[in-house]
């Protein structure tokens, strides 16, 4: 079989219907979110950070821009290994609200394709991203709506929960037009040896040289004896799905010229209406204990995953370890305890982005892993 033979296409995301918005910032006056279709979402709509989701038009547009003259003030080619699943959301960009599939991201398509995928200590991961952005429409000089201001003045709870409600977090001042494409590429190797042999060949590739070609020339070199998987979506521009080395090249240095076509908002501005209050003592609800809290439950699930990719790859390929059969059940009833585990997870996470105010949530320890076989 010759290389191209080797490339399996499991499944390509092109998102272009789902909106997956996520925090990039811990500042809680200004944020700036991923999203992946800008339906529901234009300048001055309201926003709620954890979930992503549009609210009502709260405040008055006073002024929108337009930004032609700016011209796309990025254009990139990266390529990334990732190791372990955390790495992998956020190579991504997937939030912690996304990663365990609370609240309205359980349908993302960003979120989904990261779920599906496994990164296990027994194989080689990548993250192929080029980007195209540059500065979109924006607004200057907004101002609550009368009846929201109402609203809120008296600074009862009950009226701020309300608000919240309505309005969310706060409102879209400014969007990023351009659009990405992103790959995720793993080489199954059969030996350890043989992981830090590919590893080392394939960093030394696309660290030392030019970008797209460069690591496609590397990865062809890899699929001459290993299986290699390319899995592939992109927001904005048009062309064929990437399934092979050369495609990823292809399209990474087709992107600007696809996107100037067809451009995407890539990425909203969020104010916080905080700025738009003459008394900005009045306590808005405030979402940063419930993100801190996500933000753990990501990271337990994201650990749950590791755990369980490896359990799984162990007993997918017995024959690279030095197992017996005995060895395999408990495997199989690790891997049980675990997708239960992260069952409990998301259901905590959902409970904690659907409550009205903060949440708590208890740590809950991850199952203890059953002996591993060595590695041949």
């Amino acid at each position: 079989m010759d290389s191209f033979g080797k490339f399996i296409l499991l499944t390509c995301f092109l998102i272009q219907s789902t909106l997956c918005a996520y925090a990039q910032e811990d500042d809680p006056l200004f944020r700036i979110v991923t999203i992946d279709t800008p339906t529901g979402l234009e300048i001055g709509r309201g926003f709620d950070v954890l979930t992503g989701k549009p609210r009502a038009d709260c405040v008055d547009r006073s002024i929108v821009e337009a930004h032609p003259d700016f011209g796309p003030n990025s254009v990139s080619f990266r390529s990334i290994r990732v190791e372990n699943s955390a790495q992998l959301d956020k190579a991504l960009g997937i939030s912690a609200a996304a990663s365990v599939n609370a609240g309205y991201f359980s349908g993302g398509a960003s979120a989904s394709f990261s779920n599906s995928l496994s990164v296990s200590s027994y194989s080689l991961s990548y993250v192929v991203k080029a980007v195209v952005s540059g500065k979109g429409s924006s607004i200057r000089d907004a101002k609550l709506k009368e009846q929201y201001r109402t609203l809120i003045s008296g600074g009862n709870e009950d009226s701020m929960r309300r608000f919240r409600t309505i309005c969310g977090d706060g409102y879209i001042s400014e969007f990023t037009m351009g659009g990405d494409f992103q790959a995720v590429v793993q080489i199954h190797t059969h030996t350890k040896s043989e992981t830090e042999s590919i590893a080392a060949s394939v960093n030394a590739s696309f660290s030392m040289a030019s970008g797209a070609a460069s690591f496609s020339s590397s990865l062809k070199k890899a699929a001459q004896s290993n299986e290699v998987t390319v899995l592939s979506f992109q927001r904005g521009g048009s062309g064929p799905i990437a399934i092979t080395p050369d495609d990823i090249a292809t399209k990474a240095s087709a992107l600007p010229a696809s996107i100037k076509q067809t451009p995407t908002p890539t990425e909203a501005a969020i104010f916080s209406y905080v700025l738009l209050l003459e008394d900005p003592k009045l306590p808005l609800i405030d979402f940063a204990e419930r993100e801190d809290v996500l933000a753990r439950l990501s990271e337990l699930s994201a650990r749950a995953r590791d755990q369980e990719a490896d359990a799984q790859y162990i007993l997918d390929h017995p024959s690279e370890f030095y197992s017996s059969p005995t060895d395999l059940p408990p495997l199989a009833g690790e891997i049980q305890s675990l997708s239960d585990y992260r069952s409990v997870i998301r259901a905590k996470a959902d409970a904690c982005v659907r409550a009205a105010g903060n949440c708590v949530s208890a740590v809950v320890p991850i199952p203890q892993p059953t002996a591993r076989p060595a590695r041949r």
